[in-house]
């Protein structure tokens, strides 16, 4: 290894460090200056101000190379909130449409009167 390729390999290394140094110290910052609301993406270094979340259970990545939704409470990747009414509605779904045993197609469920 000659002289300008060690000097690059090294610049590239000191770049890398003062990237996640700065990382650390934006986080840090952040952190120090609690801000109410304030909701991070689970999969990218990404912050905002957010409304509470039982008023906003989703989180929306506006980073372009991230834009995945996720859920505030679980930190997951976006999933559907099973309430009540919910699961009421499921069951009625289910009571009309029936799984063949055979090719576990699905098909509706006919009663007889």
């Amino acid at each position: 290894m000659d002289a300008s390729q060690s000097s690059k390999k090294i610049n590239s290394s000191t770049k890398k460090l003062e990237m996640a140094l700065d990382r650390i110290e934006q986080e840090s910052v952040l952190r120090l200056a609690g801000i109410e609301g304030l909701a991070r993406c689970p999969f990218y270094r990404y912050a905002v101000e957010y409304p509470p979340v039982d008023q906003n259970r989703l989180f929306q990545c506006e980073n372009p190379t991230c834009r995945v939704a996720s859920c505030r409470l679980c930190h997951q990747e976006k999933h559907k909130v099973y309430n009540a009414r919910h699961r009421i509605e499921e069951a009625m779904s289910e009571a009309l449409i029936r799984k063949c045993n055979k090719c576990e197609s699905l098909m509706p469920s006919f009663t007889q009167l």
